[in-house]
C-alpha cells in the first residue's frame, strides 16, 4: 500500500486533485496508485478518479479516446466481416 501522507499534505497546502496526481506520477507511481490516491485523498468516486487519471495521463478527454476506440473496432469488424452498407 502506498503511503498517502505526502499527497494528503499537498492537498492540505492547496494542491488540487490534478496537481496532486501529477506529483504522484512524477514520484514514479502508477495510474492505479493514482486512482487510489484520488479516491482516498479527494473522496472521488471510482469513475471520477479513473476519468481524471486518464485525461491527465493522455492529455485527451475520455470521450475522444472512447470514440477512437469504437472507430478502431468498427474498422476491424468491417475488414473481417465486410461492410454491408458498402455492398
Amino acid at each position: 500500500m502506498v503511503d498517502l501522507s505526502k499527497y494528503q499534505s499537498l492537498r492540505n497546502h492547496g494542491y488540487d486533485a490534478v496537481a496532486t496526481y501529477r506529483a504522484l506520477r512524477k514520484d514514479g507511481l502508477g495510474q492505479i496508485d493514482g486512482i487510489l490516491m484520488l479516491r482516498k485523498v479527494f473522496s472521488l468516486s471510482l469513475t471520477e478518479a479513473k476519468i481524471l487519471a486518464h485525461e491527465i495521463d493522455t492529455g485527451e478527454p475520455l470521450h475522444k479516446s472512447q470514440s477512437d476506440l469504437v472507430k478502431a473496432f468498427t474498422d476491424v469488424f468491417d475488414e473481417l466481416f465486410g461492410d454491408d452498407e458498402k455492398q
